[in-house]
């Protein structure tokens, strides 16, 4: 055989081995085996249940001591509250007043009953010193009834508190209060759905949008950037199934995908939600989901959808005028993108790797006919 012909061949070869390796499915073989006795097993999972018992009683602590202080202290529907620090001033404490106060009085229209609350807390405050305690930083999401007067409180858990952690805070918006300084408390299966985890489908309205531009579901050698879809139900989702659009966004075990001690704690205590761990299939692209709903079909129905006391798909298409599955398949294809379903590789996939082949032939040729000439 020529030699030429065969580095022709062996370039292809080598591009059918490429393109095979990228698009093989993820693998499920464990590369590290940990092995251990069954007295240190044993030893772990009393370690876990006293560390998420203990996450239980700090947030347990945190609502109740909060909700109080935040009802007894409002002005106008607002609370705020911090530890005293000596990494605070009080120029920078007004300052973490007036962002807030600002989105606050910013929504229109505003539910007058519906206390807000924004408050800095040490992650270690209301736990028992050397017990071990979930670490979980971040805003936690309190929201419920104190003294007959509903609230809806941001808590920044933090290591240490400075004016750059309140300024931070300020910044990240009212999330998921923003809803319910709106359109006030939820009805009571749309409030199980939003503890559940779909107010993590509401930390961001529609003008805070980092990721719009940001395309999550590029296929590279087959391969996917962002999104991973790691249940089928999601799979079915992106492939146009709206039954499963309506499961992956209701739900908890889909929205909660990631579990662990954030999912045990937002199961069992009053936290609704912990920003910043607890994340749905759709990873942060789901941010504003909410807020698009809002904006496309109008915050008069939407105000109906939330205080429903319907299911949540009853709700939905009764305040909506549409099934929320067709609603959901429309958001996912606009902002994520559909693919066909089925043992076959996706068309973005498919033709790159026609374009690698072709390239490379291009180049073993050219490389084969410059030998002959010379």
């Amino acid at each position: 055989m020529a030699t030429g012909m065969k580095h022709w061949l062996g370039l292809v070869a080598g591009g059918f081995a490429i393109v095979a390796v990228a698009t093989l499915p993820p693998s499920t073989t464990e590369i590290y085996r940990t092995t251990s006795l069954p007295e240190q097993r044993r030893y772990d999972a009393v370690r876990t249940e006293v560390r998420r018992a203990h996450g239980v009683l700090r947030e347990t602590r945190w609502s109740d001591s909060l909700s109080a202080l935040a009802v007894r202290t409002a002005v106008d529907g607002l609370a705020f509250g911090f530890p005293e620090s000596d990494r605070l001033t009080t120029e920078g404490v007004e300052e973490w007043k007036a962002l807030l106060s600002a989105q606050v009085e910013a929504i229109e229209p505003r539910d007058g009953q519906m206390v807000v609350g924004f408050f800095a807390q040490p992650v270690v405050h209301g736990t028992i010193p050397d017990v071990p305690t979930p670490s979980v930083y971040g805003r936690h999401t309190f929201v419920g009834v104190r003294d007959g007067t509903p609230y809806c409180l941001q808590v920044n858990a933090l290591f240490r508190i400075r004016d750059v952690d309140l300024r931070s805070g300020a910044s990240l918006g009212l999330a998921g209060c923003r809803l319910y300084a709106k359109y006030g408390a939820a009805g009571p299966r749309i409030q199980d759905w939003l503890d559940g985890g779909a107010l993590g489908f509401a930390l961001r309205s529609g003008d805070d949008r980092p990721f719009a531009e940001f395309e999550l579901d590029v296929p590279i050698f087959g391969l996917s950037r962002g999104i991973y879809a790691s249940t089928l139900e999601l799979q079915r989702c992106l492939s146009g199934d709206t039954g499963a659009c309506v499961r992956v966004v209701t739900d908890p075990e889909i929205i909660f995908a990631r579990g662990g001690d954030v999912a045990y704690l937002v199961a069992n205590s009053p936290v609704s939600n912990l920003d910043g761990f607890s994340r749905s299939p759709f990873e942060y692209q789901d941010d504003y989901l909410l807020a698009d709903l809002e904006a496309e079909l109008g915050a008069e129905a939407f105000a109906r959808f939330w205080t429903s006391d319907a299911s949540v798909p009853q709700a939905f298409e009764a305040a909506f005028g549409v099934e929320m599955g067709a609603w959901v398949l429309t958001w996912v294809e606009s902002e994520i993108g559909l693919y066909q379903a089925g043992p076959t590789t996706r068309a973005g996939a498919f033709w790159l790797s026609v374009l690698t082949l072709m390239v490379l032939a291009s180049i073993a040729s050219g490389t084969a006919m410059r030998r002959r000439v010379g």
